[in-house]
């Protein structure tokens, strides 16, 4: 059984035209064959991208749009055949522009500037075009490493199970800053008294909510840990760290997680050392048990993500060129590695078509 997926790739401006920037690709779950499914589409620097069955957003980490030194959203309209057409292009209105998130039912875009600190809210119309941004929140001051936390540097944007707050992953800060969403207007309310300070130095990249509701895991991209947390009316309780490598964190760095359909398990990325951890859940305390890590079979896994079924996960090894399959034990949810490998240029974000 094919399932299919969305690819971006980190293409610069020393890359030729011709190089892809998006496909479309899938994956036999019972084998774990790539392929290509589509022509690609040519688009620079695109870090991330979010969609819903008939529109597709991505980030484009530019420093020039439009002579201004800010990034862009492109906007792609989706065709019966998942081919894309792009139908707008906007200011991201601040540089390093690396998450994006919709919202509300695709009402709202939310996307977050790494560089220059700032998360701003985009409406969308019944066109899927975005209107100017209802917000544009800039976060201020820095934290313990005076290299990487000189100051703000927001990166993933995430909704509480119960969508009533988001939640973002501030490296520059090490806080997991906390905002109440209003479903309405798209309008960000700080939360300050729910805020989530983390481990000086460890930088919060990516958040993920469990599926019930009661917990909440975050992957630190400079310690290189996974960090679980409980979830209770918008507040966050920390339960335990946990390290990616076997305790060589200096060299490498977190990268991405994801929680598996059925909820017992969670997968975390690890660069430096190339691989996949994984770890099972305890649904009662929320608290996790190293079980398997694994090699990627390539060199920085930036970006992975599991199939709907549950069955297969593939991975972007950025800096190899490469994206590869596992398939998934549906008992104890460890990776197998199945040989299968397809070359694509600095792979740096992958996500399946589950909501089309």
């Amino acid at each position: 059984m094919k399932e299919y997926f969305f690819i971006g790739s980190y293409i610069d401006d020393k890359s030729p035209d011709d190089r892809q920037g998006i496909g479309y690709w899938s994956v036999d779950s019972s084998t774990g064959g790539l392929a290509q499914e589509n022509k690609t589409i040519a688009i620079k620097e695109n870090t991330h991208f979010s969609f819903n069955r008939d529109y597709f957003y991505s980030a484009n980490d530019i420093f020039n749009y439009q002579g201004e030194n800010n990034g862009c959203l492109s906007v792609f309209k989706r065709n019966k055949n998942d081919q894309l057409e792009r139908i707008q292009q906007v200011s991201s209105f601040g540089t390093g522009t690396v998450y994006t998130r919709l919202i509300a039912n695709n009402k709202f875009l939310l996307t977050a500037n790494y560089i220059a600190g700032n998360v701003l809210v985009y409406p969308i119309d019944s066109g899927g075009m975005l209107g100017q941004p209802v917000e544009n929140i800039q976060h201020i001051g820095h934290s313990v490493n005076i290299e990487r936390q000189e100051s703000a540097h927001p990166h993933a944007i995430e909704l509480s199970h119960d969508e009533r707050y988001v939640y973002v992953a501030d490296l520059g800060l090490d806080i997991l800053k906390v905002y109440q969403f209003n479903h309405e207007s798209g309008d960000l309310t700080a939360r300050n008294d729910l805020d989530m300070p983390v481990e000086l130095g460890s930088g919060p990249r990516h958040i993920r909510f469990h599926f019930n509701g009661k917990f909440a895991y975050v992957i630190h991209e400079m310690s290189n840990q996974l960090s679980a947390f409980r979830y209770d009316n918008g507040k966050l309780s920390l339960l335990k760290y946990y390290n990616l490598s076997n305790g060589d964190n200096e060299s490498s760095t977190g990268a991405e997680l994801h929680i598996h359909p059925n909820g017992q398990y969670i997968y975390a990325t690890s660069r430096g050392t190339d691989c996949i951890c994984v770890f099972s859940i305890d649904l009662d305390s929320g608290l996790l048990t190293l079980t398997q890590s694994i090699s990627t079979a390539g060199s920085t896994p930036t970006s992975f993500a599991i199939a709907p079924n549950g069955q297969c996960l593939v991975v972007g090894n950025q800096l190899s060129n490469a994206m590869t399959s596992f398939i998934i034990n549906k008992d104890d949810g460890l990776l197998t590695y199945t040989n299968q490998i397809a070359d694509i240029e600095q792979p740096i974000m992958i996500s399946f078509n589950a909501n089309s």
